[in-house]
């Protein structure tokens, strides 16, 4: 669907909103009370969206644009980067390789013998559990957090994961979490998710997860 400028500013401004506030752009599909073309026309800045339109053109890429943007603390048009949009963009087109890559990552730290164990009294020759898909979604052998949780690994990762079998909300629900990071972390997640389930395949990852951690 190809963006006008109007719907541009509706985008960016309502994305600008998700990030810093209570509000979900996705949900609402990127409207507010306070939306209007005469709104839009009163914007002196209105020919930052003329611009951005002309060079991405379809509504998915501005969505995109803001969105990554957004989450680097660029919450104006005037101030985003293609750069950022460029990265995502390269992401999600081999997203099924940088994903494996990751979680092939997560089973070494809990696998590779050379490397430092977080749980030394549950270690055994042959990896498990460190290997299973389950202990990571989990809060066992004495983790505060369930390893997905950890800041070492992919934000991104930890969204999919999410999205794939809920560890992270099975874990808020829980009622015995941690404390320190992981409000912020749960919150980070559910306000990546509306939009990174729009792009991810998410059949595909499971497939993908099944393989890393079965094989």
């Amino acid at each position: 669907m190809r963006c006008d400028p109007y719907m541009a500013w509706c985008i960016c401004n309502s994305v600008s909103h998700h990030f810093r506030n209570d509000y979900d752009a996705v949900k609402y599909n990127y409207k507010m009370p306070w939306f209007s073309p005469n709104k839009f026309k009163g914007d002196r800045m209105q020919w930052w969206y003329r611009t951005l339109v002309n060079k991405y053109p379809q509504r998915d890429q501005v969505i995109k644009m803001a969105y990554v943007n957004c989450n680097h603390g660029n919450f104006h048009v005037s101030e985003y980067s293609a750069g950022l949009y460029e990265e995502l963009e390269k992401w999600l087109q081999s997203q099924g390789y940088k994903f494996e890559e990751a979680l092939t990552e997560c089973r070494k730290w809990y696998t590779d013998t050379k490397k430092p164990r977080d749980y030394k009294k549950n270690e055994h020759s042959s990896g498990y559990p460190y290997k299973d898909f389950d202990f990571h979604c989990k809060p066992e052998y004495d983790c505060l957090a369930p390893p997905f949780a950890s800041g070492r690994i992919d934000f991104r990762v930890r969204v999919i994961t999410n999205l794939i079998c809920g560890w992270a909300d099975q874990y808020e629900k829980s009622g015995d979490t941690e404390t320190l990071h992981w409000p912020n972390t749960y919150k980070a997640i559910k306000r990546h998710e509306p939009f990174l389930s729009q792009w991810i395949n998410i059949k595909k990852m499971k497939k993908i997860a099944y393989k890393v951690f079965t094989s």
